[in-house]
C-alpha cells in the first residue's frame, strides 16, 4: 500500500523499485499520499484487508453528504460481504459501479480517497475478488472468513 489509507494498493513487481517520487508515482498511476509504504505479508488475503479499511473508512466518515453516509458505507458492507464468502451475485458488480460513480462527488475529498484505494484493490486483487464472490472462501487463507 502506498500513501496510506487515501492511496493505491500496487503490485509488489510494479512498486518495487520505483522511486518514492509523487510525479513518477503519479505517472504510473500510484499515489505517495502521507509518504507510507506498507508491505502486506503474503499470508494475509487482500480482500479482507481492503474490507477492514473500507469500513473504517465508512465510519471514519463526517456525515455530510450522501457518498459518504451511502456510498462508503455500501461499498464497505458489500466488500465485507465479499471478504467474508458471502456475496451476492452482484456484489462485486456494485462494487465497481459505486467506485467509479462517488469521485468528485463529496463535500470533501474524503470519499474520493477511500475509492481510490478501492480502485486500486479491484485492479491489484480483482482475481482475488472474484474468487471469494464465487467459491465462497479466500484462496490465500483458505478460510471462508478472516477477520470479523
Amino acid at each position: 500500500m502506498l500513501g496510506g489509507y487515501f492511496g493505491t494498493w500496487a503490485r509488489v513487481g510494479d512498486a518495487w523499485g520505483l522511486p518514492l517520487d509523487p510525479d513518477v508515482m503519479k505517472a504510473r498511476g500510484l499515489t505517495f499520499g502521507c509518504g507510507m509504504v506498507g508491505l502486506l505479508p503474503t499470508e494475509r488475503c487482500g480482500v479482507s484487508a481492503t474490507a477492514e479499511i473500507m469500513a473504517f473508512m465508512a465510519r471514519e466518515s463526517a456525515g455530510q453528504c450522501g457518498p459518504c453516509v451511502f456510498g462508503l458505507r455500501a461499498i464497505g458492507d458489500a466488500t465485507r460481504r465479499v471478504a467474508n464468502g458471502m456475496a451476492g451475485a452482484d456484489d462485486v458488480g456494485n462494487i465497481e459501479r459505486w467506485t467509479s460513480q462517488i469521485p468528485g462527488r463529496g463535500a470533501c475529498r474524503h470519499p474520493d480517497g477511500a475509492v481510490q484505494l478501492m480502485a486500486s484493490a479491484l485492479d491489484v486483487f480483482g482475481d482475488e475478488f472474484i474468487h471469494h464472490a464465487r467459491k465462497g472462501r479466500c484462496s490465500i487463507t483458505g478460510s471462508r472468513v478472516e477477520a470479523a
